[in-house]
């Protein structure tokens, strides 16, 4: 069966990336890298995701230069992102958000809610290319 959407996972921990490929395998195609210097070079490679969940704390860099990173690129600027951390407090959570993070959630997570919210942002990234089709379809040019 093809997968509908592409996932990248960044994560240290190899139990949250078991977790997190077995609960969207059924609708994404997952890769997981273990921290953000292996995903920097697998999205470098012009790998292609339609959404990044990260966690913050990685060898090398951490998640918020990941994020930083990401947003700085033209190509992958609009890949929605998911902060999963254990980190709580209220500074953190904003700052993630205002550098770059779509979402944020707390660890420990439901699986079925990171699933609900994923599918959630893929059903809105859908409506908007639809939309975006049909404004640049045929008959839009004036020549």
């Amino acid at each position: 069966m093809k997968k509908n959407y592409n996932l990248l996972v960044v994560e240290y921990d190899p139990f949250v990336r078991s977790i997190l490929r077995q609960t969207l395998r059924k609708d994404f195609s997952v890769v997981t890298q273990s921290n953000s210097l292996e995903a920097i070079e697998w999205l470098d490679s012009n790998n292609v995701t339609d959404l990044i969940i990260t966690g913050l704390k990685m060898p090398h860099f951490n998640g918020l230069d990941f994020i930083r990173l990401v947003r700085s690129s033209p190509r992958l600027n609009t890949i929605p992102i998911f902060v999963l951390s254990e980190i709580s407090d209220i500074q953190t959570r904003i700052s993630c958000l205002e550098t770059g993070a779509d979402d944020f959630i707390l660890k420990p997570f439901s699986p079925a809610e990171i699933r609900a919210r994923a599918m959630a942002y893929m059903r809105r990234a859908s409506l908007i290319n639809a939309e975006t089709r049909l404004k640049t379809g045929p008959g839009t040019f004036a020549f």
